[in-house]
């Protein structure tokens, strides 16, 4: 699919995100299409196994927000009307919080479509399910300055969130080496196994999302409005 850039939602090279496994399982599998499309990740849990995410942000190059301590652990960006925030949701501190409290009070004060990403998901049914703590720290900054949607991995599916709080969540963590068995909540509007990615677009003001599956399939698809009523 025609692709401007790539949110990675975290765990880049398994088991611990060294630099050889970066090599093998990243840049050498990816080369081609990394030399004309930029990937913006976030750290999840395998990244930040080897000296705390050292070997992976010594490899990628990340925006380093207002000249914080963030250490490419987290950091914001924009694409056009999309403003994109990258959390580390391995340690959300309160740095973070009021990081992005003025990072998104400014993107909501600009009209800006907004988009999260958090490695740990807020909201879900597979097998590490919800991470109370990341949804403390960020789902009240989320629902205050309106943030479109949240984009999260560490569970091997797919699942969509109903908008809560006028925010919708999904977890696209299909692909990676493995997908597992996803479950549902009274929050679930639609969840799968499945490999897949997750294709985003935006005209206007609405913003269409879509889940592809490893045969070119599309099996879930929402679109979300700019200013929902």
């Amino acid at each position: 699919v025609p692709t401007d850039f790539v949110l990675h939602v975290g765990d880049v090279a398994y088991d611990s995100g060294t630099l050889p496994e970066l090599q093998a399982n990243y840049f050498d599998m990816y080369g081609p299409f990394l030399s004309t499309v930029p990937v913006f990740p976030a750290i999840g849990d395998h990244d930040d196994a080897t000296d705390g995410a050292g070997p992976y942000r010594e490899a990628f190059s990340l925006p380093t927000p207002e000249g914080t301590a963030a250490g490419e652990r987290w950091y914001s960006f924009d694409y056009g009307s999309v403003h994109v925030a990258v959390m580390d949701a391995i340690n959300p501190s309160a740095a973070q919080v009021e990081f992005l409290e003025r990072d998104l009070s400014a993107a909501e004060a600009a009209g800006q479509w907004i988009i999260a990403v958090a490695s740990y998901p807020l909201y879900s049914s597979g097998f590490h399910g919800s991470y109370s703590d990341v949804r403390s720290a960020f789902e009240g900054v989320f629902q205050r300055h309106h943030v479109h949607l949240v984009l999260s991995g560490d569970d091997h599916d797919y699942e969509r969130t109903v908008p809560i709080g006028g925010v919708t969540y999904i977890v696209t963590g299909g692909g990676g080496r493995s997908v597992r068995p996803v479950g549902a909540h009274d929050w679930t509007a639609f969840s799968v196994m499945a490999l897949h990615f997750t294709y985003i677009t935006v005209e206007g003001d609405v913003m269409s999302v879509r889940a592809i599956d490893a045969t070119g399939r599309e099996f879930d698809g929402v679109e979300i409005p700019r200013n929902p009523g």
